[in-house]
């Protein structure tokens, strides 16, 4: 006989670490969108991470899903459950909104906003210098809201632990070992 330690580690929680840093650092910066956007995209990568960690402990065969779209996963680990999502109530519309900033931010094509309409070119180029044309979705982006953000994206975590039959605080988990029995003959 003879034994082997093992560790399985959990890949959202590398990116569940990486996001509660920026949390803190966050209080040290100013409220603007660049320095909002990243734990933003790291609460998709989180959750996304995260349904391929419970895809692959639930459903057989998970390897061959997992490059299927956020949503279809979702609909999956409902479905292995025997439930349906309700994606126009919390926690899955924060999972709606999340993705959709993320792929603004991955997938996003030029976008023109336009300000009020002024009498005289000096007023219009004021107006430029001093106010943002950004998009409302990255105007939206404050510190307020990824704060607020964050209580969403731990909702919905523990709602998918909790779905699958899991500790609420699942997620928090990163890694998990043991000491295996080998028989060699």
């Amino acid at each position: 006989m003879k034994f082997q330690p093992y560790l399985t580690v959990f890949a959202h929680s590398t990116n569940m670490g990486v996001l509660h840093a920026m949390m803190r650092n966050l209080k040290n910066h100013r409220d603007l969108p660049d320095h909002v956007v990243p734990p933003a995209v790291f609460m998709a990568f989180t959750l996304e991470g995260y349904l391929n960690t419970l895809g692959s402990r639930e459903i057989p065969g998970w390897e061959d899903l997992e490059r299927l779209p956020w949503k279809t996963k979702i609909t999956l680990l409902h479905s292995f459950v025997g439930k349906s999502p309700d994606w126009g109530r919390p926690p899955l519309q924060f999972a709606k909104r999340i993705f959709k900033i993320r792929d603004h931010l991955a997938h996003g094509k030029p976008e023109t906003t336009r300000g009020p309409l002024f009498s005289s070119k000096e007023d219009a180029k004021e107006h430029m210098a001093t106010n943002a044309l950004e998009p409302k979705w990255y105007r939206d982006l404050t510190k307020a809201w990824v704060e607020e953000a964050y209580q969403n994206l731990v909702s919905v975590l523990g709602y998918l632990s909790e779905l699958q039959g899991l500790h609420y605080e699942y997620h928090l988990m990163s890694a998990m070992g043991g000491i295996d029995e080998i028989d060699q003959l």
